[in-house]
């Protein structure tokens, strides 16, 4: 049942799938589309089609085509020939592909779609294309596509009955293909400005030259002439117009009847409020008239709520306007740290303006924090550097040895501190003397300057006069060599430009802070002016005059900039209504008729808002009646005083421009009081007498004089204004000049740099090749100063060997004598030559050991005679002690170990000899391959520095600076046509050389003093130096003679200090002498003890003698009794004797073996007895088994 249902579940599975490719449509693969082009006799074919071939441009070769005649075989008979088909161009999917043709130069397809679309494909990289779309999308299916010879235009037809023609930059594109294929990081904004700043223009033509048939010609279509009138419009605009038109007229109807109905309701309101004003008591009031006051919120809510869709409608055209805003100031405003502000003069031409600053780029900020970083740690190591030239204890400084020629106080020392030492102790005072003196002279010949020595402060003279001499060949000129120090490259100029424009930019904008701190000032002196032309304008007012040279100073030209442009994007309301009548077109209006004619043309909007505004808040009325008839007390009040001006919206001038402080408050206050004074003289008129005259012509001086004095201030702050303003104008203007000609060099070292880049490859190869040398140079160095120190190392190693084996040398003579008969025979077996086994490390030597055995082999021959000579010892001399001997042959053991050692040492310093010398011809090789690169990038440094000096410059020079005159024909001096043998100089320069020349004879004048002190300096030293070796001389002499007088002879005092015994075995033998003296007080305990021991052994002894005396007896009586019994039974047993000679033969072999291990004891005993009756003999015991013997 399982395998029926499987089945069953596979046949249905195959059933489905049959359904399923009967339902699927095939399309057969087609080709609907093709064209034939012939590249430089390549010919190719181009075609889209169907099935495999949608959605792709393939191209085919004909070169595997044959070439058939219809005579030799007909169509129908041919078998087609496969090819390779190649895909080039992705096309849009689903669009069908409606045209294809080439252009007339064979460089571009063409390839039009039933959307309208036209595609221009690039043969050179069909991976790009340049779209056009300019048909139906719908019906504009292309149906054919033209170029012009030239390819400079396109005329397409498009199924919609429309003919175009478009303007076609055909080279730009076939240029700008090339370059996409060949260059992967190519700009397309570039590529996009290119293509339309080489665009041709358009041909003009007239729709009139172009002979269309009319309407009426029977046969052709109607041609729909262009409108040109500005004021005509459409139909579709007439349509729309006439709807707006509806629209309004409706809504104009409905607000007429709605306002009709309000004129109603406010008349019948009115009416009821006049009704309830004429009722004498129990009024209503303003809350109690309104019936519904639901209905009131409900409309105000009604209100909001339009209000808040309004709003909600214009956030978008808000934001929009906001992003565009913010978009022009982010492009114009935000790239800049300063823009254009300009500050004017009071009644002055002189203007001054900031410079306009844009910010610097994020990569040139981080590449000057870069910059400054490499100077910062660039002075920080120059900083160190000179902390450690400073120390006192560095290697430059120098010490001084002073001689003295008496060494009374030295010797004095030395005998005050050997005073209470023991001889040993001053014996090793000395040696520790000799041995520091001895270092002392090491150090000083080790710091002995050599031949070639030569003095710091020389050499530092030298590069200070090569450094600051300065070089004045030309540049141009052939023997010109680049200093180290000015060779440049790629990254050391573009160091130079970011440095200029940090430059540039600081001083920029230290100019633009002091602009706009003039800016600034400006704003206090308008204030201040304002303040002294208020106070002016009173005492014109109490003088009856008019002064005109202020009308006007302090008003801006006509056209000035605005005098802070950072606020053009704050606004109030005022500007919002100015703005607002100029939309309506009321710009031209005065201010004050603006909100005037504004309430005029709505009032009944102010009618509608006003009853609205009472219908929402009732007690509104009687809130402001009650501020009514407050603000008339208060206005009575004031009247009775003085006359208080009616305030508005806007401050007066007085108010603003009232002095609280300074020149001006005083004046002011003057001023009040004089004008005080004068009104109350006035008022009394003819009532005043002859004093109050005189104080009113004192009073009208007064105001004179204050006059004349406001008019000096106000001349002399603007003065002093305009003077700054001046000052700054001019300094601008050099800078400015500065600025350019920083644009200039800019610019050249830009060019500078396009040549380094052009040269960096070679010079990065030729700094990696110098630096490999040089870091090999290093290697070299150390390699070889290692080298050295193991040399130095083994040197060290090879003397502490020789001063080992003249220890042991000395050793062996304290051990034999020099006085001993067997001297010469052991000191021959001492010298003589044995043949041992090597002692092999590890694996590696038993691997070394067998090809040792071989060559040991293949020389055995050679090396008989010595092999005898090697052969072990056969004893010591007749009558030498063996000890002596034996103690000879482990001093021989260990000298031939150091003769090993040695050999092994010397090897290795013959390795490191031939390591060391293959490292010096290493060091030579290197050396010229430095020295060769040194020369190669020399050589290239100047043809770089060749090639930056055909980079052309430009600087500006007045005419007083050219004094470059040449006589021409005539006896006339004149500026040369050509300059080409001419050098630019600068007066500077001239100067500093004229003036060199002094400088250059007092220098040479300080040299030849300076040298005529060193050479007295050094006959000075000199004669020290020979005053030193005699006294040298003289402590040699009298060295030598104290010798003498001691020892009879010269006498090496080394050697006598190592034959003498030093202070580590004086140490010893004391050791041995309390360790004798503590075994001396053991040894006779011990004796007390063997005493006491002793007695109780012969005390023991007795009893045992006693007891082996009943033993014996006992035994006496056994051999009877045994008689006794024997006798009895002698006729029965045999008498057996064998166990008893047994026991005897054992016995007897003890006792032999016993009497050998006696008689070794007493020749050992011999022995140690002769080597103690020797003096200074050393002791050398065998330890013997079982010394005690077997009866002890």
């Amino acid at each position: 049942k399982k395998k029926k249902k499987d089945k069953d579940v596979e046949d249905k599975k195959k059933q489905d799938d049959d359904e399923d490719d009967v339902k699927k449509e095939v399309i057969p693969n087609t080709i609907s589309k093709c064209c034939y082009i012939n590249d430089g006799g390549t010919e190719k074919v181009f075609f889209v089609g169907t099935g495999d071939y949608t959605g792709a441009l393939w191209e085919s070769s004909l070169e595997v085509a044959t070439i058939r005649s219809v005579d030799k075989a007909p169509l129908d008979a041919r078998n087609p020939v496969p090819s390779m088909s190649v895909l080039h161009t992705k096309l849009p999917k689903g669009v069908l592909v409606t045209h294809l043709s080439p252009s007339p130069s064979g460089r571009f397809l063409f390839l039009g779609f039933v959307d309208g679309r036209v595609w221009v494909v690039p043969l050179n990289h069909t991976g790009v294309h340049s779209v056009i779309s300019l048909a139906d999308s719908q019906v504009g299916a292309i149906t054919t596509v033209f170029a012009d010879e030239a390819e400079r235009m396109l005329v397409i037809g498009a199924g919609d009955g429309s003919l175009t023609a478009s303007q076609w930059n055909s080279e730009e594109m076939f240029q700008a293909a090339g370059r996409m294929q060949t260059e992967r990081d190519l700009d397309m904004s570039e590529v996009s400005r290119s293509l339309t700043s080489t665009m041709p223009d358009l041909m003009g033509s007239d729709t009139e030259d172009w002979q269309l048939p009319t309407c009426e010609n029977p046969g052709f279509c109607s041609f729909a002439r262009d409108i040109q009138d500005d004021t005509h419009y459409s139909i579709q605009d007439a349509k729309l117009k006439t709807e707006e038109d509806h629209a309004k007229a409706q809504a104009e109807q409905k607000k007429a009847r709605v306002r009709e109905r309000i004129h109603e309701v406010r008349t019948e309101l009115e009416e009821l409020t006049s009704k309830n004003q004429q009722i004498p008591c129990n009024k209503l009031s303003t809350a109690e008239l309104a019936v519904d006051q639901e209905y009131i919120s409900f409309l105000a809510k009604d209100m909001m709520k339009q209000i808040e869709g309004v709003n909600f409608e214009l956030a978008w055209t808000v934001e929009f306007h906001e992003r565009g805003m913010q978009k022009l100031r982010d492009y114009y405003l935000n790239r800049l740290d300063f823009e254009r502000i300009e500050v004017l003069g009071f009644r002055s031409p002189h203007r001054v303006s900031t410079f306009r600053t844009p910010s610097m780029s994020q990569e040139l900020q981080q590449s000057l924090a870069r910059l400054h970083e490499l100077i910062f740690s660039a002075d920080r190591e120059s900083d160190n550097e000179e902390g450690l030239g400073d120390d006192p204890g560095s290697p430059g400084g120098r010490s001084m040895m002073r001689f003295d020629g008496e060494g009374g106080d030295g010797q004095n020392a030395l005998a005050n501190i050997g005073e209470g030492l023991t001889g040993a102790q001053q014996r090793e005072l000395r040696r520790q003397h000799r041995q520091e003196r001895k270092q002392e002279m090491i150090d000083l010949e080790k710091s002995k300057p050599s031949d070639a020595y030569d003095d710091p402060q020389d050499l530092e003279a030298i590069a200070h006069a090569e450094a600051t001499l300065g070089n004045f060949m030309l540049k141009t000129s052939a023997k010109y060599q680049v200093p180290e120090s000015q060779r440049m490259n790629a990254e050391k100029k573009r160091r130079q430009m970011f440095l200029l424009e940090e430059s540039m930019h600081a001083i920029k904008t230290e100019f633009n802070h002091r602009v706009l701190a003039l800016r600034d000032f400006r704003q206090q002196v308008r204030a201040e002016v304002q303040r002294d032309l208020a106070a002016l304008q009173e005492i014109d007012q109490q003088l009856g005059q008019k002064t005109e040279w202020v009308v006007g100073l302090l008003d801006d030209p006509e056209g000035a900039p605005s005098e802070f442009p950072e606020r053009r994007f704050d606004y109030d309301e005022t500007d919002l209504k100015a703005f607002q009548r100029k939309l309506k077109g009321g710009d031209e209006m005065p201010e004050a008729e603006a909100p005037d004619q504004a309430d005029a043309e709505s009032p009944d909007r102010d009618e509608e808002e006003e009853n609205e505004s009472e219908e929402a808040d009732p007690d509104a009325e009687e809130d402001e009646d009650d501020d009514r008839e407050d603000d008339a007390s208060e206005e009575g009040r004031g009247a009775a005083g003085s006359k208080k001006p009616k305030p508005t919206g806007k401050p007066t001038n007085e108010a603003v421009l009232q002095p609280m402080a300074g020149r001006s408050a005083l004046a002011a206050r003057r001023i009040a009081r004089l004008t005080l004074r004068a009104q109350l003289l006035q008022q009394q008129g003819a009532k005043a007498g002859a004093l109050g005259k005189a104080v009113y012509e004192e009073a009208q001086a007064r105001l004179w004089h204050d006059r004349a004095q406001l008019g000096e201030h106000i001349k002399q702050v603007i003065d002093t204004f305009n003077e700054a303003v001046a000052s700054i104008q001019k300094e601008k203007a050099k800078l400015e000049s500065d600025l350019k000609n920083a644009d200039l060099k800019l610019l050249v070292l830009y060019e500078e740099l396009l040549t380094l880049n052009e040269l960096e490859e070679k010079d990065d190869a030729l700094l990696r090749k110098a630096k490999k040398c040089r870091e090999d140079k290093t290697g070299i160095m150390h390699q070889i100063k290692e080298c050295q120190d193991q040399l130095g190392d083994k040197k060290a190693e090879i003397e502490q060997w020789h001063s080992e084996e003249q220890n042991l040398q000395s050793e062996f003579m304290e051990l034999v004598g020099e006085n001993s008969l067997y001297l010469g025979a052991l000191l021959k077996i001492y010298k003589k030559k044995v043949k041992r086994t090597k002692r092999k490390k590890g694996d590696e030597e038993d691997l070394d050991e067998d090809e040792d055995e071989e060559e040991e082999d293949s020389d055995m021959d050679e090396d008989e005679d010595e092999d005898d000579d090697m052969d072990d010892d056969a004893g010591p001399p007749p009558g030498c002690d063996v000890q002596i001997f034996e103690s000879v042959i482990d001093l021989r053991e260990k000298r031939l170990d150091m003769e090993d050692a040695l050999q092994e040492i010397q090897r290795a310093v013959e390795e490191l000899k031939k390591t060391h010398k293959k490292l010096l011809d290493d060091e030579k090789r290197i050396d010229k391959e430095q020295k060769q690169t040194g020369a190669e990038i020399q050589q290239f440094q100047t043809d770089k520095q060749r090639k930056l000096n055909q980079v052309e410059i430009v600087f500006a020079l007045r005419l007083s600076q050219v004094q470059c005159l040449a006589q021409d024909g005539s006896s006339l001096e004149r500026l040369p046509a050509e300059l080409d043998s001419h050098v630019v100089f600068t007066n500077e320069g001239q100067q500093h050389l004229m003036s060199r020349i002094t400088e250059l004879h007092t220098e040479i004048r300080e040299v030849k003093a300076s040298h005529k002190q060193l050479q007295r300096d050094f006959k000075v030293r000199k004669k020290e130096k020979t005053q030193a070796a005699l006294h040298i001389e003289d402590l040699n002499a009298k060295f030598q003679d104290i010798q003498m007088l001691k020892f009879g002879q010269t006498v090496d005092l080394d050697l006598i200090e190592r034959s003498a015994p030093d202070k580590y075995v004086q140490e010893l033998r004391a050791k041995v002498s309390e360790a004798e003296t503590d075994h001396r007080k053991k040894l006779s305990e011990w004796e007390k003890r063997i005493e006491k021991q002793k007695k109780e052994l012969a005390k023991v002894t007795c009893d045992n003698t006693s007891l082996m005396e009943q033993i014996v007896s006992m035994g006496y009586s056994q051999m009877q009794l045994d008689a006794a019994l024997n006798a009895r039974i002698a006729n029965v047993t045999v008498n057996d004797n064998e166990p008893l000679i047994e026991l005897r033969e054992i016995e007897r072999e003890r006792m032999k073996d016993w009497l050998a291990v006696q008689s070794k004891e007493i020749a050992t005993l011999q022995a140690e007895i002769n080597l103690f009756r020797k003096k200074g003999g050393h002791i050398y015991t065998t330890v013997t088994a079982n010394r005690g013997g077997p009866g002890r």
